[in-house]
């Protein structure tokens, strides 16, 4: 492990939990009476794929939006931090923001 990797996890923790504060409409996504703290991320994500994603047709997108989650939120509790581990959660952040925004595109 080299320095320059050492912080990843905490760095990968806000940077999911700052796209979660961005997708997240409580209004929308929230059910009745419902907090989901930010710190929820993977609950609060699966929550946007289900709502923004919604029907048969998008059944695949909704899979692939999962997959990523899966492997965003496996990545953050992945151990020791490693040049490959870091350049994953990137790719896994990038990836995930990019589904979650064109499931709101989807009409």
């Amino acid at each position: 492990m080299t320095p320059e990797y050492a912080n990843i996890g905490n760095s990968y923790v806000r940077l999911l939990e700052t796209l979660s504060e961005a997708v997240w409409d409580p209004a929308r996504h929230s059910k009745p009476n419902e907090v989901l703290p930010v710190a929820r991320t993977k609950d609060r994500f699966n929550r946007v794929v289900d709502i923004d994603g919604a029907g048969s047709t998008n059944a695949t997108i909704r899979n692939l939006a999962r997959a990523t989650i899966e492997f965003a939120n496996h990545v953050k509790h992945g151990g020791t931090p490693t040049r490959r581990k870091a350049g994953l959660a990137a790719d896994a952040v990038i990836s995930l923001a990019n589904v979650l925004r064109r499931l709101r595109d989807i009409e």
